[in-house]
């Protein structure tokens, strides 16, 4: 089968046209034995022009099973920036939640690599969170860059790649590695790690999103696009899926 390179569509688009517009569409569901519920739906639109970027997303509540797991929740954000020779580098970061309680933004200021800045309205107590230097926000990106990236296979070396996260408060990286892989694409494990930003905690909670997914990747179209992610816990599964 043709292998067409993963950044085929970027280039075409950035080299032969001002400008193009993509999007995709996701659902999250939980899973409790044989019982499956939709419980977020997640959309992004990717504008690209004379190589700046904006990249646009959105979050909402699809069942009330996610107030077993979390509040009803809408939101919505960008990731902003320019592309440089295939490369995104990000300059500015948003997002606001609404929750049947609160409203939250996240704002990121990426424009000086030495000093990202990030904050969250309104502030919290950052003593009772794990630390988060200067060091750790070195080659960052926001979480919905990463989540691009990952959908459309874009720098994740076959499958060998460690993905820095910033989100304004959490910090994390997401180590990708090869389990398998045939004519039809590529089978990963994804892994969590925390790095800052964390409440300290003596024991796991089982609702949180586990540690260890399985990523699938196939081609569509001939080009490889993540279809999509998969991990369990002690209560539940948790699936990320195309729609």
């Amino acid at each position: 089968m043709k292998k067409r390179n993963t950044y085929t569509l970027i280039i075409l688009f950035v080299l032969f046209q001002s400008a193009f517009v993509y999007s995709d569409e996701f659902t999250l569901s939980a899973k409790f034995g044989p019982i499956k519920k939709i419980i977020y739906k997640f959309s992004y639109e990717m504008e690209v022009e004379n190589n700046n970027y904006n990249l646009e997303f959105k979050i909402s509540s699809q069942d009330n099973l996610v107030k077993f797991i979390t509040n009803e929740t809408s939101g919505k954000g960008f990731s902003k920036g320019k592309i440089n020779e295939n490369v995104f580098i990000p300059k500015n970061y948003q997002y606001i939640e609404k929750k049947e309680s609160s409203l939250k933004k996240y704002l990121i200021d990426f424009n000086d690599p030495n000093n990202i800045k990030g904050i969250r309205i309104p502030s919290y107590d950052k003593s009772k969170l794990t630390p988060i230097d200067k060091e750790m926000l070195v080659g960052v990106l926001d979480p919905v860059l990463i989540f691009y990236k990952l959908a459309n296979f874009l720098d994740l070396k076959n499958c060998n790649s460690n993905l820095k996260i910033y989100d304004a408060k959490r910090r994390l990286d997401l180590m990708v590695t090869k389990i398998s892989e045939s004519q039809k694409g590529f089978k990963c494990l994804m892994t969590s790690k925390k790095i800052g930003g964390y409440k300290i905690k003596n024991k796991i909670d089982p609702l949180e999103i586990p540690y260890e997914m399985i990523i699938e990747f196939k081609y569509i179209g001939d080009v490889l696009r993540m279809t999509s992610i998969e991990g369990k816990n002690s209560m539940l599964s948790m699936i990320i899926e195309r729609i």
